[in-house]
């Protein structure tokens, strides 16, 4: 807590992994890849108890006016997010796309599933490698089977699309091709 009683975590959003692979990106996609591949820089916010990661990831970039689109799959109980910044899954390869750790650890669940505790330090960033390349610790393997086995236990996904209205100008131009 920050001394009046309430819940407080912090939230950024990466994609410096990708500063090294801009050739492997469509140049339209490399160009809005940030300088330093900080997306948001770490903020502080409030939380009430029960909230998800995925409730304070969307008040913040909405607040911040940051594009970001996701997927309800809501017989996976959890939102998947498709892409932050205009930057979205298999830009940067087959296995690149949007993960995120809280304190350190990828929890391997959606982050709409992923109830906040107070100091939870939660940060998105993107990887090129099934989350190789940031190090997460769980291997590729039991991520994909974990996912075949919740599609066998499962009805399929229903999917409801979202995304945030407040699109810079030079981001039209780049989703309408």
């Amino acid at each position: 807590t920050n001394g009046d009683g309430k819940l407080t975590c912090t939230l950024e959003v990466r994609c410096d992994t990708l500063l090294g692979k801009l050739d492997q990106m469509a140049p339209e996609k490399a160009a809005l890849v940030p300088e330093n591949g900080i997306l948001l820089e770490t903020v502080e916010l409030e939380f009430n108890g029960g909230e998800s990661v995925f409730d304070v990831f969307r008040k913040v970039l909405r607040e911040e006016k940051i594009h970001f689109e996701y997927v309800d799959a809501s017989a996976y109980d959890s939102v998947y997010i498709e892409g932050i910044g205009n930057i979205y899954e298999f830009d940067c390869g087959p296995q690149s796309g949007w993960m995120f750790s809280v304190n350190d650890v990828y929890p391997g669940l959606g982050c709409s599933a992923y109830t906040l505790a107070d100091g939870d330090v939660i940060v998105f960033n993107y990887t090129c490698d099934l989350g190789a390349d940031l190090g997460a610790d769980y291997e590729k393997e039991s991520l994909l089977k974990r996912i075949q086995m919740n599609k066998q236990k499962k009805e399929p996904a229903t999917e409801n699309k979202e995304t945030v209205e407040s699109l810079p100008a030079s981001s039209q131009s780049v989703l309408n091709n």
